[in-house]
């Protein structure tokens, strides 16, 4: 293991000993073990900052996503913000006190190691993709990371050039949303910025390499299915999916060939990107029904869907089974002694693993199988 000088670092090379001597566990497992290991290193400060939540309250806004568009620079409403952060094959980690990040790779056949992001500001919000990820740093600077062919880390402080609140990956682009309102898509290589047209200033811009997702002051969702055309085009999503009209919409989740929304009134559907295509509900609502059943948060990543509840209850789902089979659920728990440390409140999901923040300051992986299963419901 090459993990940071500290504390965490001792606790992760001790699990990498152990594992070395004993077997030989494939890539995630040896990340997600150096990982916890860090997270131990931590545990104890973020439990005693979060000790004084006296009961479960609704989360905060989601990273980068908060509701007037704009952290500021109150580094104590950062700290009081997600300390974990997932995409594709990266899992990256904030220090709640120093605001630095740690970044781990989980890919096939990637070392097993904590690395340390060297950057000039203390980061107040993370944007993660495939391989790379944005930081937008305190003071409204933000920081290109990606990994190279040979899995080195390569910070670009210069790009965007433009400051953004949000951002969304895809395999050769990355879309920010900057604090006009505008959506701009940066191709990758060549550093190209198009405006995206067909929106007035969007509030949120949630996405994945098919398709992105804007929503405008005015309350109305836009979609994009080709963000890579020379004049990429939002359209009002209600157009292209009739029974999204008349209803709200909470959050919209790109889950590859599959988009799915959390309505305002907890309900949960999916549909694929396709003009027109039938809505498949996972979480239906009706006046009888109890409040705990509503959901309150979606993560995904490839067909794999989370779904964090009212109660704070986690339910995981294959949204990718045959139209004419009823998805069946997986119910998860955090456990925990303390009402806080068994309380969920922040969810985020890579390839291979989904994690948890606990109100009190717990942060919980659980690994995903290819069946988009979890491998076990408790949490390491």
């Amino acid at each position: 293991f090459a993990a940071p000088s500290s504390p965490a670092a001792s606790v992760a090379s001790s699990f990498a000993s152990r594992s070395s001597e004993h077997s030989s566990p494939n890539s995630f497992a040896v990340a997600t073990m150096a990982m916890m290991g860090f997270l131990f290193g931590l545990s104890g400060r973020t439990e005693a900052r979060c000790a004084e939540v006296p009961s479960p309250s609704p989360p905060a806004p989601a990273e980068g996503g908060d509701a007037d568009g704009e952290f500021g620079a109150c580094e104590a409403c950062v700290r009081q913000s997600a300390q974990i952060f997932c995409g594709g094959d990266l899992m990256i980690l904030r220090d709640p006190q120093t605001l630095e990040v740690y970044l781990f790779l989980c890919s096939a056949g990637a070392k097993a190691e904590a690395i340390k992001v060297d950057l000039p500001a203390p980061v107040q919000s993370v944007f993660l993709g495939d391989r790379a990820a944005l930081f937008k740093m305190v003071g409204g600077r933000c920081a290109l990371c990606r990994m190279n062919k040979k899995s080195e880390l390569v910070v670009d402080t210069e790009f965007p050039p433009m400051r953004c609140n949000e951002a969304v990956f895809g395999d050769t682009f990355v879309a920010c949303r900057t604090q006009r309102g505008e959506v701009l898509i940066y191709d990758l290589k060549s550093g190209k910025a198009t405006k995206a047209k067909g929106l007035s200033r969007a509030n949120k811009l949630q996405g994945s390499q098919r398709a992105l997702l804007a929503e405008t002051e005015d309350g109305l969702w836009h979609i994009l299915t080709t963000p890579e055309d020379a004049e990429p085009t939002f359209t009002p999503i209600a157009s292209r999916w009739s029974w999204l009209e008349g209803r709200e919409l909470a959050q919209g989740v790109a889950l590859g060939s599959l988009g799915a929304f959390r309505f305002k009134d907890g309900s949960v559907s999916v549909a694929d990107w396709n003009e027109g295509s039938p809505e498949r509900r996972l979480l239906s609502q009706s006046p009888a029904e109890q409040t705990a059943n509503q959901s309150l948060s979606l993560a995904g990543f490839g067909s794999f869907l989370a779904i964090l509840r009212a109660d704070f209850g986690l339910d995981v789902v294959d949204v990718n089974v045959e139209e004419e089979t009823e998805p069946t659920p997986t119910t998860i728990v955090a456990g925990g002694d303390e009402p806080n440390d068994s309380t969920i409140f922040r969810i985020a999901c890579g390839r291979y693993f989904l994690v948890a923040q606990t109100l009190g300051g717990r942060l919980l992986v659980w690994d995903i199988e290819d069946s988009c299963r979890v491998k076990t419901t408790t949490p390491r």
